[in-house]
């Protein structure tokens, strides 16, 4: 299993101090793919370059995207967490940690040479399946985590 598959994605963060504190969870996790949608905090403020802790790289290469779509559009698997419990999406769950994760992990456990990940859906996903946060807080950084759906080839 590799997390290096996986992308954050924040949604309209606040705080230069959640960005970097994600980027620096992310190099601690092998994750180096980071997008911003519609951003508020600067990535390259000072507060966020100090709370990433080597995670640097992380922030000046993030990607800065206008709509959720874009960020998490070629994604296999989308999750989404938020610390706030109102809210439209919010009450959309598919379930918590313990019943959400084991779908990731199959994911992850794809091999990108015998098991190509299944095709982008053609419909709209239904109600529920990503949950993500329009807010930010202090609370946990971690907003959305998915697998891309292009894995790149192996390294001989």
């Amino acid at each position: 299993m590799s997390l290096s598959l996986c992308r954050v994605v924040l949604v309209e963060p606040h705080y230069a101090g959640n960005l970097g504190a994600t980027a620096r969870v992310m190099r601690n996790m092998g994750v180096a793919d980071l997008v911003l949608v519609r951003p508020v905090a600067d990535p390259h403020e000072r507060e966020a370059l100090q709370m990433s802790t080597h995670g640097e790289a992380i922030l000046r290469g993030a990607r800065v995207v206008a709509t959720l779509e874009d960020a998490v559009g070629d994604c296999v698997h989308v999750v989404g967490t938020s610390a706030n419990s109102g809210g439209l999406f919010r009450r959309q769950s598919v379930g918590g940690p313990e019943e959400v994760l084991p779908a990731v992990v199959d994911v992850l456990d794809l091999d990108p040479l015998l098991d190509p990940p299944p095709p982008p859906r053609a419909e709209p996903a239904p109600p529920g399946v990503v949950v993500t946060a329009l807010d930010d807080d202090p609370a946990p950084p971690l907003r959305s985590v998915s697998a891309p759906a292009t894995i790149p080839p192996a390294v001989e």
